[in-house]
């Protein structure tokens, strides 16, 4: 935390950096809310087809074994394989989007788990159809660590716990719909054209959130002509946060009760083990002495 920021937010003025420009913005106006809940619904809806392509193939396994040709062993190959990548890039997916971005990491991560998507469902063969599985779960792997750094970003801390828990609560609907809807869409439909159509959702889903101009991303140059738009036309707020100025107050004391004790510290040393031997060197003689306790105690105290 540089001084010159600190300086900022005790003299009540706006600071260029996208979590407290987002904090700034909190209450400018509708513009700024359609923003926040649109970027939200499209990663919520990015998130609900990253638990449906996980349950998905159990539920349509019967139709995957006639499709290939496979057994039960390949069928748990072809949905095991979305597990194992999307574990292994986990941790490189967080990298990159604290690198480059949350905008462009779920742009991209939507663009390859629709292209997966759709070359599953037109896959020929099942080293075809392992092969896009592969890439959903590659695409969907960046999804929910994006999700939440876009939380932080456009929703403040004292929303945080709710705005994760709806999350979880929402993403979870895509377990349902992996279940008893898609066994019922598949009664009417073959197995192709669903995973196909989920395919061209993911890749509208991707086009729709670089569609978002006022998107917040504080390393995208884009969202920072974006927040000094909005601090020039007034559409911010001056962000007053009392737990930060108070927690700042008690640090401060801290810093200045240390100092104090730390001086007071080294002239005690100095008194007992420096000038006094050196200036009063009878000073062992009466330091046990009853009536030189009350001398001793003051210079303790």
């Amino acid at each position: 935390m540089s001084q010159r920021w600190v300086d900022e937010r005790r003299a009540g003025r706006p600071v260029l950096t996208a979590v407290r420009a987002r904090a700034a913005a909190v209450g400018a106006g509708p513009r700024f809310q359609a923003v926040r809940w649109s970027i939200f619904v499209v990663l919520m809806l990015a998130y609900v087809w990253v638990y449906f392509h996980r349950m998905a193939p159990a539920v349509a396994s019967s139709e995957l074994t006639v499709a290939f040709g496979t057994g039960a062993g390949a069928l748990g190959l072809l949905a095991a394989i979305y597990f194992w990548i999307a574990t292994v890039t986990q941790i490189p997916s967080g990298v990159i989007a604290d690198t480059v971005g949350t905008r462009a990491v779920v742009t991209a991560g939507n663009l390859i788990a629709g292209a997966g998507s759709i070359v599953f469902g037109l896959a020929p063969t099942f080293a075809i159809a392992t092969a896009g599985r592969l890439l959903v779960g590659l695409g969907v792997s960046a999804v929910f660590v994006c999700f939440m750094k876009s939380n932080t970003v456009w929703f403040s801390e004292r929303r945080f716990g709710l705005i994760s828990g709806l999350t979880l609560l929402i993403g979870n609907l895509g377990s349902i719909l992996a279940a008893a809807p898609l066994a019922a869409v598949l009664s009417v439909v073959s197995w192709r054209p669903v995973f196909v159509a989920i395919g061209v959702s993911s890749v509208a889903l991707a086009l729709t959130r670089e569609a978002i101009h006022n998107g917040c991303d504080k390393n995208d140059p884009k969202d920072a002509q974006v927040i000094l738009h909005m601090l020039r036309t007034g559409l911010t707020q001056r962000y007053h946060d009392a737990f930060f100025h108070g927690l700042n107050d008690l640090q401060e004391l801290s810093k200045t009760h240390e100092a104090i004790s730390k001086a007071k510290t080294e002239v005690l040393h100095r008194l007992l083990t420096h000038y006094l031997p050196l200036y009063f060197p009878e000073v062992d003689r009466f330091r046990h002495n009853s009536r030189s306790e009350w001398f001793f105690a003051f210079l303790s105290r």
